[in-house]
């Protein structure tokens, strides 16, 4: 150490009371080894840094988030990373709770994952004008949820969520993919509930379908000769028992360490392990991809374009929450993770 004079003084390094040293300098740097508390406004030309950590209970605040790169500005946006996007494979995630999903008053909704239009409607006219409709979306009055906004398609909520818009880097064809969707439903009549629909032609002749009736639920392709794989048996089915359920259809083409091509999973509080109904022979088709081309031409969460009395519920009670798809056969402990995820915040506990 060496003074200069009154003003300034001239230091190699800075040490504790135990000789260990905690600052250091050299003719272009100055080194912190250990915790450094700044109590007013630290200023800094470039600022380098691993990591910024603050244990105070106000956060942290960064009231300019600009970041120059090759001397273009660019700004700093910052948002929660959540289970579904942290498991590989996401394509498409529609929820209403989350406010970049719907923002509670307009008559579209948005896919998580790239911003595109949901568009929310009646599932009364089917005709695709003039027939925005929001009041079947929110958090349902009689305590359904754990304060978590869905969407009421039965005939009391008349709701229904539309993709209209030609999508085909959506598509999957027979390719591996996983779809997800929570449902909640009690009705006893003799309708089809459609959780998820798609026509892929004006003739209608090709249409898929995922639905629940009174006795089970399946999965359905008319162009297969009107193939289908019930989910009934072994205390796997969710229908009448007036709980929320996350239903899961899997597609694995290459690989299959099971010999199945085809599973269908469902989970809820008296099955949160999952249970599972399989196919070896078919490999189900089902596609992101609605179309503007013709009149019964789209993809339904919650209903379908032919038929307003196939809708989730219908003269019952009925409800439909997130849906995810992703482009892979995901894995049992992935789906259980997505359930374990979102359980607490629909069901609660």
């Amino acid at each position: 150490m060496a003074f200069k004079s009154n003003n300034e003084i001239l230091l190699s390094s800075i040490s504790d009371q135990n000789n260990v040293p905690k600052m250091t300098f050299t003719e272009n740097d100055t080194t912190v080894n250990g915790t450094m508390n700044v109590n007013s406004t630290l200023t800094a030309t470039t600022l380098k840094t691993n990591a910024f950590s603050n244990t105070a209970s106000t956060g942290i605040t960064w009231d300019n988030p600009i970041i120059n790169i090759d001397g273009q500005k660019y700004i700093i946006e910052t948002r929660r990373y959540e289970v579904p996007e942290q498991i590989n494979g996401l394509r498409f995630w529609w929820d209403l709770n989350e406010s970049r999903c719907w923002d509670g008053t307009s008559a579209w909704s948005e896919d998580l994952t790239t911003r595109r239009k949901v568009w929310l409607s009646t599932n009364q006219s089917h005709n695709f004008y003039n027939e925005a409709k929001t009041s079947g979306c929110g958090v349902p009055a009689n305590n359904r949820t754990n304060n978590f906004k869905v969407m009421r398609t039965d005939t009391t909520g008349q709701q229904e969520a539309r993709i209209l818009e030609q999508r085909p880097e959506w598509g999957h064809g027979y390719s591996d993919h996983t779809w997800i969707a929570w449902v909640w439903v009690n009705y006893t009549g003799t309708n089809y509930n459609c959780i998820l629909t798609q026509q892929e032609n004006n003739a209608g002749s090709h249409y898929i379908i995922w639905r629940a009736d009174n006795t089970n639920w399946n999965y359905y392709e008319q162009q297969t000769n009107g193939w289908s794989l019930a989910h009934s048996s072994g205390g796997t089915y969710f229908q009448n028992k007036a709980n929320w359920h996350m239903v899961c259809k899997r597609v694995q083409q290459s690989g299959v360490s099971t010999g199945y091509n085809l599973r269908q999973y469902a989970y809820s509080e008296a099955n949160p392990t999952g249970t599972y109904v399989e196919a070896s022979s078919r490999l189900s088709k089902l596609n992101v991809n609605g179309t503007i081309q013709g009149y019964n031409m789209s993809m339904v969460f919650g209903g379908n374009t032919w038929n307003s009395t196939e809708t989730v519920g219908r003269d019952g009670e009925g409800y439909i929450g997130p849906y995810l798809c992703y482009d892979r056969a995901l894995e049992e402990a992935e789906m259980k993770r997505i359930y374990d995820y979102y359980k607490p915040k629909i069901i609660g506990g």
